[in-house]
């Protein structure tokens, strides 16, 4: 059903001539913007395939599924199997340093276009936030301009976020810098709600050829008495789906950011429930959680002892209910989950941004001004800094781990390996917080090692990958309204009611485990005395409240 635009020009507001603002609304502004995550979300993928980043960074998600992509397109037969020894030891010489100088290609690429688009997305947002909120300049600053704005923006937050989930191991070490791009995103993410917000309100979302001034004196949030007014999809699809998407955007960036300062929650899914038990009780509520909510370990010796013939209707959903939550523990962890939802992220964006310019009916044009221009040019900065990287010379540890693969390669046991152990790269350092060595390294099983010991074909838990990657661009086109309907907000339903079963089932095993220390601490008399003496104290309160 077509939706009435525009109901408060020229009744209640003045209709605005020129509505869009060459230096938010034009065309080189929007293709910059465009350009920079069309290019940084392919460099994504390129170096998941390619392999641009450390190896520590992949998984064994990660190396499964691009074996069973680069198996389509490698030989059988290798060349270098040909080759004299003296040849393949060259050669592999030279892949390495070949490698590390892509790697940090690939870096500088990602950091330059990631602070590029931090810097303008932080100027482009407090601008529209200062000519949004002051009283003259609102007047001849359109509802138009303010929602382009905001969709920019938003496409600022998602080459960042791009850049943090990928180059995490990068912060580690300028962490004056790495805390000034986080404050910085924190601005950007504080404004960027603020004005999706205000985007999705019914006088903004229906009246885009006013001002700013005269929508923000008639804003109405959800307006029974606007034309065509449906309370559900008004009130209800609205609200709700926006209380969802500001979640989805704001728990991605807190995860991602929590990563950045805590290197064990990179690779342990249970790290937040574990750290928070440790502070309150130590290493006995650390104990305590590895029991209550049992792991992948233990989670395949419970399937491998359960026997699928005995089982029945309600053993047989509790039987796939834990392959779900191994699938969901080991994909978690792993570059893939990112890149999905990433790809998420990127897909609502350009689809907002195209049903956006399709609804407005506005045609774009490319003024050879200087806002419209700069944005086109500064989008060749990344490629340079990239360029620089790859033709620059290695840095001395860089150049001492080739010395060492050499001389590994020719076996001599006069170079002593400890020289090099803290240069390969930064990710390996110990991380500062002391909690869940043995655990962190126990995640390298997971599903992989769930199929082949229970004997489950690899095609299942590829279809479950699949789907759900596929079902989150389906969720996001109907977030954007590519698709048309309500099933954007039935698909929010049934995602809250997942991660609620989730939250739901780590918080039971967060109380479960306080209940074993307390119990392990208390003896039972003790603990049972406690709580009548709790209960006494509570009643006598309310009895005392009653009586007064």
């Amino acid at each position: 059903m077509s939706q009435p635009a525009n109901y408060l020009a020229n009744t209640t507001c003045e209709r605005l001539q020129d509505i869009a603002d060459p230096d938010v609304t034009g065309l080189g502004v929007v293709t910059s913007f465009i350009i920079s995550i069309t290019f940084n979300f392919s460099a994504i993928i390129m170096a998941y395939f390619f392999r641009w980043l450390p190896e520590s960074r992949y998984s064994e998600i990660d190396d499964a599924f691009v074996h069973e992509i680069w198996s389509f397109f490698q030989s059988s037969i290798s060349p270098s199997r040909i080759l004299p020894e003296w040849e393949r030891r060259e050669q592999a010489r030279h892949r390495e340093f070949m490698k590390r100088k892509r790697i940090r290609a690939f870096e500088s690429f990602m950091v330059a276009m990631s602070d590029q688009q931090l810097i303008t997305g932080v100027a482009l947002i407090i601008t529209t936030t200062f000519m949004s909120f002051d009283p003259h300049l609102s007047a001849s600053f359109s509802v138009y301009s303010f929602q382009v704005a905001t969709r920019l923006g938003y496409f600022s937050c998602i080459v960042h976020l791009c850049t943090v989930s990928l180059l995490r191991e990068h912060f580690d070490t300028g962490k004056r810098l790495r805390d000034f791009r986080v404050l910085l995103v924190a601005i950007i993410l504080v404004l960027l709600v603020i004005c999706m917000v205000i985007s999705d309100s019914v006088t903004f979302r229906f009246n885009r050829h006013i001002s700013v001034q005269c929508a923000k004196s008639n804003f109405r949030f959800v307006d029974p008495e606007r034309p065509g007014y449906v309370g559900f999809s008004d009130e209800v699809i609205v609200i709700f789906n926006l209380v969802v998407l500001v979640l989805v955007i704001l728990t991605g960036y807190s995860r991602r950011f929590l990563e950045i300062y805590y290197k064990s929650a990179r690779t342990d899914y249970h790290y937040w429930p574990r750290k928070s038990l440790r502070v309150f009780f130590g290493r006995d509520g650390e104990v305590a959680y590895s029991r209550a909510s049992p792991g992948v370990n233990s989670l395949l010796e419970i399937l491998q002892n359960s026997s699928r013939r005995r089982r029945g209707r309600t053993s047989c959903f509790g039987y796939w209910v834990l392959l779900l939550d191994i699938w969901v523990e080991s994909i978690s962890t792993s570059l893939l989950w990112d890149i999905i939802w990433l790809s998420f992220y990127l897909t609502f964006g350009m689809g907002n941004f195209w049903s956006f310019y399709m609804d407005a009916g506005l045609k774009l044009s490319m003024k050879p001004n200087f806002g419209q221009v700069v944005p086109l040019i500064l989008v060749c900065l990344p490629f340079l800094s990239a360029w620089e990287a790859f033709t620059g010379k290695l840095c001395r540890y860089q150049l001492a781990t080739l010395s060492f693969i050499e001389e590994v390669v020719r076996d001599d046991h006069d170079f002593e390996p400890r020289v090099i152990s803290g240069l390969l790269s930064s990710n390996q350092d110990e991380d500062s917080d002391p909690l869940l060595a043995a655990h962190t390294s126990g995640n390298t099983e997971g599903i992989l090692t769930v199929a082949k010991r229970l004997k489950i074909p690899l095609l299942w838990f590829k279809s479950c990958t699949f789907i759900y990657w596929v079902g989150l661009m389906v969720w996001a086109l109907m977030f954007a309204g590519v698709i048309p309907g309500h099933g954007a907000f039935y698909v929010s339903i049934i995602s809250c009611v997942i991660f609620a079963g989730f939250v739901m089932a780590n918080t039971a095993a967060w109380f479960k485990a306080v209940y074993y220390v307390m119990i392990h601490r208390l003896s039972w008399g003790r603990f049972y005395n406690g709580c009548c003496e709790a209960v006494t104290a509570l009643m006598s309160y309310v009895l005392d409240k009653l009586r007064r």
